[in-house]
């Protein structure tokens, strides 16, 4: 007894010791604001209590507004939400520890002795700080992303149902009952919290003979585990099993507690689902961001169905297409080398072995197979050590399940299956595109961003293998029958051990760093405020929206702007909110139009034609079918807010905005820093770049904060968004240019006349020519100051962009500039020698 009691005391203290070592960590990482992608979306709905895109995450929108109420000594809304993930993910940790400790208890017996402890404890540890450590982790664990505290319901029903195995009381059942709860629950923060449905039945089943031949755990397993397929039919399922096992449970008889544990596991398992009901209460609402507005009606004259339509879509997530994932994984979108291998947007390989340790140039560095498949060549003779270095944490989860196997058959095949399943069964799964099969498959474009987040669970589930790896190792050395293994040897190992968390650290620290990331939040909010009051402003998809949401609803920033995602604009319920709700866009669709008749449509015009916006009054050439054939809902309305505006309202397109977007309205855009405004008339090659706005919005506007300090190691979605402030410093200071070669042509006109005229009755002209030529003078210094100061921001934002410093030094070598252009060149050869 007093053996468990110091186990628990000690156990307790080394969970929370993993807590604290990752929250540090985390604290010393994490985003001090708003990120990109999905980020912006989740800070915006938590403020606003909105509704997410599908299938929603209702319970993470609460807990988040719950954080942000709580958290207001945290100046930034944001980073309340950020490091709420964070605390998340530090808990996740603290729950894989004793996820081995419970495993290793079960082989190694209550740990009464000192070295029990410490193999139990090390490997926990170890464990636990891999997981927290790990790339993919650690990423998603200093933003407002919902992936981690899913994962955090995962550790712990893990843990759950591994203390429920070792369980001999009569009433472990009540853990079984805890474990449904929380997985159904989970469904609420995201849909992985399904992926240990499946091999936790099974485990169950095995490992206790008595369930396996109840029937009735069975029926009501089977009815409510339909959930992985489809959520709907859920909903119709488990109510009726509950009733049938209520009443069953309710007569007496021998099997009255079969009945009742069929009734308890049915009833948790649909109050933990109901926390998706709060989507259509919130929704009826009408937040200001309510994706798919998901709405249940009370119409005594339409079916059921009808009048449930739109959540029963929402949650089946009918936004994204009618196909089910089941039948869609049929059809292969990429092939095996690019989903099983390296590949930087989804190789799976790729992700695996880079989760603890990286040697190139940066993670992605290694994630590519070109650089990747020739570490020989680029690292010569200890090339192939590096790739044996990278196998090197596989090879010990598989000698893990090995001897894991040989001891304890039950919870190693179990615990063997929850890594596969969220690995090889997730590759399949998902079936992420790589566009080489497009003449197939239209849409299946390479995937837009790096993917690794859905393998998360199997990175965490390979760190939780190589904790009890180490505990094995451990056990073993310590029961080593040489003296000088099992008392020397076994320390030393055990040292080592407790220091490795260090790895994953040094290596993933420096890439997973946001504490000077402000790019998304100024991003967002240079966009917003390059519009002028009451603007339109079309935006194209997460990373030019979701931020903007974000500064809006939750930031309280230019809320009088209405922006249009023009992916969203394909969905009625979108048309439908920015026609109905402030700031309004002006549309003329009727209601009817939007639900009925407004569809994707085959282009009508076999050429380009031109068409007449009457009430803009501009004629604008639409792409004939040779250049588009289909008209997307999106593009109907783009020409409808355009001519249903009739100029009331500024309108713009970001510049992220792909010029197939514009539909005909090309000749009417005018470039002012990160927008293109919609003029009402045709601008001329010589305005269709705004100097005066431009330069007023990024001089004196736009924020620019730690850019270019060498504090912020950027990653491929800050790189590819610091290339659009690049392409307005370079196109502001090519605008100038001409006005530099007027000045520069006048001041050697002045030259030559003050030089040439001799005469005394020049003398005073020759005065007046000399005064002008200071002052010309003077404005080509001042304006060639400018363009040097912009492109020097370009390079500092920039400095691995070779041609950005290319084009910075061609300009001043043109511009007779040769000292600063030779630093410049000076400075690139130390970098890039």
């Amino acid at each position: 007894m007093e053996a468990k009691q110091k186990h628990r005391k000690y156990n307790l203290l080394m969970a929370i010791v993993v807590f604290i070592v990752a929250f540090i960590g985390y604290l010393g990482t994490v985003a001090p604001t708003v990120s990109f992608w999905d980020c912006g979306e989740y800070i915006c709905t938590c403020a606003s209590l909105g509704i997410p895109h599908p299938p929603g995450n209702p319970l993470l929108v609460l807990w988040g507004r719950i954080v942000m109420m709580a958290l207001t000594f945290m100046p930034d809304i944001g980073s309340r939400m950020n490091v709420f993930i964070s605390f998340c993910s530090a808990v996740t940790g603290s729950f894989i520890y004793l996820v081995i400790v419970e495993t290793l208890e079960i082989i190694l017996g209550t740990p009464d002795n000192f070295r029990k402890r410490l193999t139990m404890y090390t490997a926990g540890f170890v464990g636990g700080l891999f997981t927290t450590f790990s790339y993919t982790f650690w990423f998603s664990a200093v933003e407002a992303v919902k992936f981690n505290p899913s994962l955090m319901l995962l550790a712990v029903d893990t843990w759950i149902l591994i203390l429920w195995y070792k369980s001999k009381e009569v009433t472990r059942d009540r853990l079984l009952v805890l474990f449904v709860y929380l997985s159904y629950l989970g469904i609420a923060i995201h849909m992985t919290s399904m992926l240990l449905l499946i091999p936790s039945f099974i485990f169950i089943m095995a490992s206790d003979r008595s369930k396996l031949k109840d029937w009735r755990l069975w029926m009501m397993a089977l009815s409510a585990g339909i959930v992985v397929y489809n959520l709907s039919w859920f909903l119709f399922l488990v109510p009726a099993m509950i009733i049938i096992t209520g009443v069953m449970s309710l007569v007496n008889g021998p099997h009255q507690s079969k009945w009742r544990l069929s009734f308890l596991i049915g009833m948790v398992a649909f109050i933990g689902f109901s926390a998706q009901f709060w989507i259509p209460v919130r929704a009826e609402l009408r937040p200001l961001t309510d994706e798919g507005h998901p709405v249940i009606h009370w119409d005594a004259s339409k079916t059921f169905q009808q009048n449930t339509k739109a959540y029963m879509d929402y949650l089946d997530r009918k936004q994204y297409g009618d196909e089910n994932m089941v039948s869609k994984a049929m059809k292969r979108r990429g092939s095996v080398a690019h989903q099983w291998g390296v590949e930087g947007h989804m190789g799976y390989w790729g992700f695996h072995q880079t989760q603890f340790f990286h040697f190139g140039r940066s993670i992605d560095w290694d994630r590519d197979w070109d650089h990747f498949g020739n570490l020989a060549k680029n690292y010569g003779a200890i090339g192939p050590l590096l790739m044996l270095l990278y196998i090197l944490p596989t090879f010990f989860m598989l000698w893990a399940w090995y001897t894991l196997y040989k001891r304890e058959k039950y919870v190693c095949l179990y615990l063997i299956c929850l890594f596969l399943i969220t690995s090889v069964a997730m590759i399949f799964y998902m079936n992420f595109a790589d566009g080489t099969r497009m003449d197939i498959f239209p849409d299946a474009h390479r995937e837009v961003r790096i993917r690794d987040y859905f393998y998360a669970p199997a990175f965490m589930f390979m760190a939780m293998w190589i904790g009890i790896g180490a505990g094995l190792l451990l056990d073993l050395l310590f029961n080593h029958q040489n003296k000088l293994v099992r008392e020397r040897l076994a320390m030393v190992a055990a040292i080592a051990f407790l220091a490795s968390p260090a790895i994953p650290y040094a290596n993933n620290a420096p890439q997973n760093n946001r504490k000077h990331d402000f790019i998304p939040y100024d991003y967002a909010y240079n966009l917003l405020m390059s519009c002028e009051k009451d603007a339109i402003l079309f935006t194209n998809g997460d990373n030019d929206t979701f931020p903007l949401w974000a500064l809006q609803q939750a930031y309280g920033i230019r809320m009088d702007v209405r922006i249009i995602n023009l992916s969203l604009a394909n969905t009625d319920w979108y048309i439908r909110e920015m026609k109905d709700l402030d700031p309004k866009v002006p549309i003329s669709y009727t209601d009817d139009q939007i639900d009925n008749q407004l569809n994707h449509a085959r282009n009508p015009l076999s050429k380009s034609s031109e068409f007449k916006l009457p009430h803009a009054g501009i004629k604008v050439v639409l792409p004939g079918a040779d250049q588009q054939q289909v008209w997307r809902i999106q593009d109907q309305l783009v020409l409808n807010v355009v001519d249903a505006n009739a100029w009331q309202k500024p309108v713009y397109f970001a510049l992220t905005v792909s010029e197939d977007n514009f539909m005909g309205l090309g000749p009417y855009l005018k470039m002012q820093g990160l927008v293109y405004r919609i003029m009402p008339r045709p601008v001329t090659a010589q305005t269709q770049f705004d100097i005066d706005r431009t330069s007023f919005l990024i001089d004196s506007v736009y924020r620019y904060r730690d850019l270019g300090n060498g504090k912020l190691l950027l990653n491929e979605t800050n790189t590819m968004l610091m290339r659009n402030y690049a392409a307005v410093f370079v196109q502001l200071v090519y605008a100038n240019n001409e006005h530099l070669q007027s000045l520069k042509s006048e001041i050697a006109g002045l030259k030559h006349f003050t030089a040439d005229s001799l005469t005394v009755k020049d003398a005073v002209k020759r005065s007046d020519a000399a005064t002008q030529l200071v002052a010309l003078q003077k404005e080509y210094d001042g304006c060639l100051d400018r363009c040097e100061n912009w492109l020097d921001k370009a390079v500092s934002m920039m400095p691995w962009d070779m041609r950005m410093r290319g084009v910075r030094e061609d300009f001043l070598i043109n511009s007779n500039r040769i000292e600063s252009a030779d630093a410049g060149l000076k400075e690139a050869e130390l970098l890039f020698p």
